[in-house]
């Protein structure tokens, strides 16, 4: 429901607007939290957790979309590492949970503490995140004036055809007034008549078509769903048995290296921007969006070399 929710949300704040989408899925997540911290049955538990998986499933593309629509091309990747990172953390979560437990306390509290969460959350959201879709008016044309305070809208081609006779020349803006912090607080926005929802839906597969993402989804995506799921699933079992034995409550020590990784990030989040920018004018001021990926050169190479150090520690510790 993680993954597949966004067949739904995704075309939704296409064509209803970011907020709403965004008020009411961190609604439905709370409600769906507050029902798996109280279920009294695994079917009620796992129908609870259905309902918030589908309305968390936002997270991954809406934030993705708010950058885009709020910030400049150059200040992207800086604000889009702060998301990347705070997203990461959210998978410390067993962390907490282990030791929760551990101490006696009931599996429900770990569910209260995600609805506190997911109450700020809604609350921050509805305070502070206003619609962020603008849909720009096209001005009709120059206004042009000819010395004797009469003006007339003209095309562009009218304008260059009289090649300088006129003294001056306006271009019409239409910039909507300001708005005020109790009309940003409206939960309901505009409708896009230019967006097609179930065109929107369905343009999701068309994607498949493309060499370049059909090669992504079947070797990364694939490689990085399944890695995480064996990992997660296997680390727990073999490092509370021989010869590690170590405590359930504290398997969850794993995260540690996660809040540490990318804690030491957060600093050099805006090496993509400057990297890309570089190359941007070295390219005739061409954006193209791999110029970003330079900045993974160096996890490129520390990430196999911490590989082959845990791997012949374990093949030690085996021995």
């Amino acid at each position: 429901m993680y993954g597949c929710g966004t067949l739904l949300t995704i075309p939704a704040y296409l064509k209803f607007g970011r907020r709403p989408v965004m008020l009411l899925t961190l609604l439905v997540y709370t409600v769906g939290l507050i029902g798996a911290s109280r279920a009294n049955s695994y079917g009620g538990w796992m129908a609870a957790r259905i309902i918030h998986a589908f309305a968390s499933c936002v997270c991954e593309a809406l934030p993705v979309q708010l950058v885009n629509d709020i910030f400049f091309l150059h200040e992207r990747g800086n604000k889009l590492g702060y998301y990347t990172v705070c997203l990461c953390w959210g998978s410390t979560g067993p962390l907490y949970a282990g030791y929760m437990l551990a101490g006696g306390y009931s599996w429900r509290l770990y569910f209260y503490v995600e609805v506190a969460f997911a109450g700020l959350l809604l609350i921050l959201a509805f305070f502070f995140v206003e619609e962020t879709t603008y849909k720009r008016d096209t001005p009709s044309g120059p206004t042009v004036s000819n010395g004797e305070g009469e003006k007339k809208v003209f095309s562009q081609d009218e304008v260059e055809k009289d090649g300088g006779v006129q003294q001056h020349v306006e271009v019409q803006t239409l910039v909507p007034p300001r708005k005020t912090f109790l009309q940003t607080l409206k939960p309901w926005s505009a409708i896009n008549h230019d967006e097609e929802f179930f065109i929107t839906f369905a343009r999701s597969f068309t994607y498949y078509l493309v060499p370049s993402v059909l090669w992504v989804v079947t070797s990364f995506g694939i490689y990085i769903g399944l890695g995480a799921l064996v990992f997660n699933f296997t680390f727990p079992i073999k490092i509370t048995a021989p010869p590690y034995s170590w405590q359930p409550q504290n398997s969850g020590l794993i995260a540690l290296a996660n809040i540490v990784g990318y804690g030491l990030a957060v600093p050099l989040t805006w090496t993509s921007d400057r990297l890309a920018a570089y190359l941007t004018k070295r390219n005739g001021y061409v954006r193209e969006a791999e110029m970003r990926l330079g900045v993974l050169i160096p996890a490129a190479v520390i990430a196999p070399c911490g590989l082959i150090v845990y791997g012949l520690t374990a093949q030690r510790d085996l021995h």
